[in-house]
């Protein structure tokens, strides 16, 4: 198995744990930001021609030097010949362990030059390798070197599946990638998210599991999918809960690219009952608080009052079904809240 030596880094007030990596690797790893050069030790190149051309050696070594090099040069020269060692990475199948081997140590370092350079064309890729490699100390320092390299607004689509990646530590830097880029589109999905998330059990490098069914106590839409980063369970570690959160016990947000209106009527059957405005409800329950402005990222919204005197099977003595159009993650978000 892997050896597993712990390094820390830090970079913006985030601490990355890089477990599985030789104490060799961590310290090559970590050297892309030290100076380009050593007293006494000579670089096998350095020039971009030069490393580009080792990098068809033989020896591992040699190769994996000439992508630390490329990545202390920050020529956007390099930048195809990084990606093309990440997308020939050879994925584990375990999400704690991972079996090294000196072409896995070669694609860190891969990773890590991608990120002191910087190109935007790194993102697609990195992101794909975290979809794909289920390691999760591999994983994470992909996210993070996105995080360092920054994004725009074309990368954000992508970004938000990860931001519903079920491990903690790759939502927290996936969440700060968006909250921190300087573009307006950015900024909108900010909104979206900044007093909604939870900071859930990111204080626990786990895995977070989706509620159980029976725990929600009203039936799901078909195919709708869970959203880890806008639900706040009773059965997660809260290190901070946000503000608009704070009147329910617990909240449960679901996705589907139904239209908002067969939502709503799939559910008026399941009840049997006609689908009150959202306004209605919210002269009730309103999680958001009266002081707060309208949301710009809700559309049309309906929804449903139910009280576990009039429904067998319900956890809580009021659930609330709000069923609306969400403009940021463009489909009908349906979610499900046991106010306080």
């Amino acid at each position: 198995m892997v050896r597993r030596a712990l390094t820390q880094r830090i970079a913006g007030g985030l601490v990355v744990l890089l477990a599985g990596l030789s104490p060799v690797l961590v310290s090559r790893a970590l050297a892309l930001d030290s100076p380009p050069s050593i007293a006494g030790v000579e670089p096998v190149c350095n020039t971009v021609p030069d490393c580009l051309k080792l990098l068809r050696s033989e020896d591992l070594q040699i190769r994996d030097e000439a992508v630390l090099t490329l990545g202390r040069l920050k020529d956007p020269r390099a930048v195809p010949y990084l990606l093309d060692i990440v997308r020939r990475h050879v994925y584990g199948n375990n999400v704690y362990f991972y079996d090294a081997t000196p072409t896995s140590d070669l694609v860190i370092t891969a990773m890590r030059a991608l990120g002191a350079i910087g190109d935007r064309r790194a993102v697609p890729v990195l992101v794909d390798f975290v979809k794909k490699e289920p390691f999760i100390q591999y994983r994470v320092l992909a996210a993070e070197m996105i995080r360092q390299i920054g994004i725009i607004t074309e990368n954000i689509p992508d970004l938000l599946s990860l931001l519903n990646d079920p491990h903690t530590s790759v939502r927290f830097v996936i969440f700060e990638t968006i909250r921190r880029a300087d573009d307006p589109v950015s900024k909108q999905y900010t909104q979206r998210f900044i007093n909604y998330v939870p900071r859930a059990d990111m204080i626990e490098d786990s895995v977070t599991v989706p509620p159980a069914l029976e725990s929600i106590g009203v039936p799901l839409y078909p195919g709708a999918r869970y959203l880890f980063y806008v639900s706040a369970s009773e059965q997660w570690i809260m290190r901070e809960r946000p503000q608009k959160l704070t009147k329910t016990r617990w909240l449960h947000t679901f996705l589907t690219e139904a239209p908002l209106k067969q939502v709503v009527a799939h559910y008026e059957g399941i009840f049997i009952r006609k689908a009150m405005a959202r306004a209605q409800i919210e002269e009730q329950y309103n999680y958001s608080g009266e002081e707060d402005p309208e949301p710009s990222f809700i559309g049309e919204g309906f929804g449903f009052i139910l009280k576990k005197t009039e429904r067998n099977g319900l956890r809580a003595p009021v659930i609330v079904v709000s069923i609306y159009q969400d403009k940021v993650l463009g489909g009908t978000a349906i979610t499900i809240s046991a106010p306080k």
